[in-house]
């Protein structure tokens, strides 16, 4: 009977409690209570945002200065390859040779210069046409460029003129090089334009301080290779 009693009175306590705290739970005060912890969320992750904004405004800054900087870095090697390189046959060009030249002046080792110039250039330009010519030079360029050495520089001199510097080489060792060179246009196939085409070359040696003067020197041993019958090559020393 006892057992019976407390059961029934704790239903009563529960079912006076139950209505009591739902009451309380959707109570203003309650309501008031949640709004105000919401807020503390809020302003809690707003406290983050203002901390963390300023962090990465500024990482983004130094990303775009970096893609900035990049970008203009490229533009200027793409500029100086163009300010140094020979539109029509990729070479490197005129100024860049004088540039080389400069820098000779600081060689420690020998330095060859050669000078290349295609036989009757002026003549094949005349009946082809300036299509066709600028076609053998391309040829002629790659021709060359094929044939040096991989530490050497082949420039486009002017017109349908070349040269090549040779750091390190000797007298023997360039006209070897360069030897292999003409043979190697005399090769080129330009049965599609029926001509034929070869180059006569001039080489000269010496220490790189007076590479300039060999240019010179490169460029009448050249002269005297054309006098001689052309497709040949005469270094300097000899030609003398």
């Amino acid at each position: 009977m006892t057992t019976i009693r407390e059961g029934r009175l704790r239903g009563l306590l529960l079912a006076a409690v139950v209505p009591v705290s739902v009451a309380f739970s959707s109570s203003p005060a309650a309501e008031a209570a949640a709004a105000a912890d919401g807020d503390a969320q809020v302003d809690s992750s707003a406290a983050g945002l203002l901390v963390f904004a300023p962090l990465a405004v500024g990482a983004a800054l130094i990303v775009s200065l970096v893609l900035v900087r990049r970008q203009q870095r490229k533009e200027r090697r793409h500029l100086v390859k163009m300010l140094l390189t020979d539109g029509l046959t990729g070479l490197s060009n005129r100024r860049r040779l004088d540039n080389d030249l400069d820098g000779c002046a600081e060689a420690t080792v020998p330095i060859a210069v050669a000078m290349i110039d295609i036989d009757r250039f002026k003549q094949l330009n005349d009946r082809q046409g300036h299509v066709i010519g600028d076609l053998v030079l391309r040829r002629v360029a790659e021709g060359i460029a094929s044939k040096v050495r991989s530490t050497d520089v082949v420039y486009r001199y002017g017109g349908e003129e070349f040269c090549v510097l040779l750091p390190g080489a000797s007298e023997e060792n360039a006209r070897l090089v360069i030897e292999r060179v003409r043979a190697h246009v005399e090769t080129l196939d330009f049965s599609d334009i029926g001509e034929s085409v070869t180059v006569s070359a001039g080489v000269a040696c010496g220490p790189g301080q007076a590479a300039r003067e060999f240019l010179d020197e490169a460029d009448r041993a050249l002269f005297s290779a054309k006098d001689a019958g052309r497709n040949r090559v005469f270094v300097a020393s000899a030609s003398d």
